[in-house]
């Protein structure tokens, strides 16, 4: 057991909490207090901070086992800026702008690399391996990141003091100033200036090169379009800023048989009016190549568009770091493929008529009754378009005197 639970207290976890619980825990207790939301409490100020304290300690595995063992003396905790831990938390989740520095990026960390990787459906199913190469920027290796060749080090820029980055106050509402970082447009964000023949021949003065490197991505059974694999710290490696997240988007590919609904499979099968009235015998190759053997029975109507489940044929349920292998269900919706006109004869219709229920709409006709022509709604719209064009013509009197 630790020797000190202060920090698992304030964020209301115990000390056996998992990385994700103190990262959930922070990210509620943040938004609640940020002196942003309670400019006019400044018990929720000493909150932020006591909270924010909490998260960099435990977040760090290091730290977390030096406090674990040690207590609150054995680490070294000056210098903790609450808001530049609750922008470094935020910064790349779309963050909560209009409350001054919410959703403001941390200079001192550089940006998430974002890729969308399509994913076909069967390696949803299946699980799959990719191996992704990603372009990033590390901190040039022959003159060190300092820009200059020859051991020559740059001159640190006046405008932002060599951060590359200056504040900026700009006006959202009525006594209300949105704070942002943006880079320095005297030195372009680099933090200092050199002259073209001080610059280094391989970084061209930028303190940077492209570096290609590659991920192995694995896609576990039953993933979702839309789910994320994260690789932290893996962006962009530059000399005095930490590393951001390398960030792969799954986005799901349509697939020619099936529809994915959650964690169930959707699939239309066509069958003729005869499988439909007296039963048929169905093969449906799954994902995996399987081939489902499906009878229905003699007696057993399909009406169209009717719906059947074949239950545990679905998706496989997607529960990490667990043995059960659980599936949804593939729901198979039927379209029935009715005869042709050149099929249905009047021979036929005899033969029809002894095996079927009667007609129900058969009734005499009378005088009173108005005979009207039933049409095909691809002629009826065709009929209209003709019927509008004539319109058009008699409307026109340009159109009248031609005829004339």
């Amino acid at each position: 057991m630790p020797v000190d639970t202060e920090y698992y207290d304030r964020l209301g976890l115990t000390s056996d909490a998992t990385l994700e619980s103190i990262k959930s825990a922070y990210r509620k207790l943040a938004i609640k207090y940020h002196p942003d939301k309670n400019p006019d409490n400044p018990e929720a100020v000493e909150k932020f901070k006591q909270i924010s304290e909490a998260y960099e300690i435990l977040s760090d595995s290091d730290k977390r086992k030096q406090y674990d063992r040690f207590g609150k003396e054995g680490l070294n905790i000056s210098g903790i800026n609450p808001e530049d831990i609750f922008a470094q938390f935020f910064d790349g989740m779309g963050g909560f702008g209009g409350f001054g520095g919410f959703g403001r990026k941390d200079p001192r960390r550089t940006e998430d690399i974002i890729q969308e990787v399509p994913i076909r459906l069967e390696e949803f199913y299946l699980s799959a391996s990719h191996k992704i190469s990603i372009n990033r920027k590390i901190t040039c290796s022959l003159c060190n990141g300092s820009g200059g060749k020859d051991g020559i080090s740059s001159s640190k820029c006046s405008s932002c003091n060599g951060k590359g980055m200056k504040v900026l106050m700009r006006p959202i509402g009525p006594n209300m100033m949105q704070q942002m970082m943006v880079p320095c447009p005297d030195c372009h964000g680099k933090g200092d200036n050199l002259s073209d023949d001080q610059k280094c021949h391989q970084c061209h003065g930028n303190k940077m090169i492209d570096e290609r490197k590659d991920f192995i991505l694995t896609i576990e059974k039953g993933m979702r379009h839309g789910e994320k694999i994260i690789f932290e710290q893996e962006s962009h490696q530059l000399s005095g800023k930490v590393a951001g997240n390398v960030i792969f988007v799954l986005v799901e590919q349509p697939h020619s048989t099936f529809k994915r609904r959650g964690n169930d499979l959707i699939t239309t099968v066509t069958i003729n009016l005869l499988e439909a009235l007296g039963g048929c015998n169905l093969t449906i190759k799954h994902l995996d190549n399987r081939s489902l053997q499906i009878k229905t029975e003699y007696g057993d109507i399909i009406k169209p568009n009717e719906v059947r489940m074949i239950q545990n044929e679905g998706m496989p349920i997607h529960i990490k770091r667990s043995s059960v292998n659980k599936k949804g269900n593939l729901y198979i919706e039927f379209n029935i493929e009715f005869p042709t006109t050149e099929f249905i004869q009047t021979k036929s219709i005899r033969q029809l008529e002894r095996v079927l229920p009667p007609r129900k709409n058969c009734h005499k006709l009378s005088d009173h009754n108005v005979n009207v022509s039933l049409l095909k709604s691809d002629q009826t719209n065709q009929n209209d378009h003709n019927q509008n064009n004539q319109e058009d013509d008699d409307s026109d009197p340009r159109v009248q005197c031609a005829q004339q």
